[in-house]
């Protein structure tokens, strides 16, 4: 539903940590993560796109966005 595809604020503060994240790491993530990888990219692109991610995900404290169905 439309309501369900609104982020809440908090899940508007952890996408803002992303991206900054992500930038902070020298990868451009849109806000809202409409990222795409490209066909030019090689394995160690999306392999240092998983890392920072993994990374990221190891620095959120508050994991309750997990649990959503």
């Amino acid at each position: 539903t439309y309501s369900e595809a609104v982020m809440t604020s908090q899940e508007a503060t952890r996408m803002r940590g992303l991206v900054r994240f992500f930038r902070q790491h020298g990868i451009l993530l849109p806000h809202g993560a409409a990222a795409c990888l490209s066909t030019p990219m090689t394995d160690t692109h999306i392999d240092s796109i998983a890392t920072v991610f993994e990374m990221f995900l190891t620095t959120c404290e508050d994991r309750s966005w997990e649990a959503k169905p």
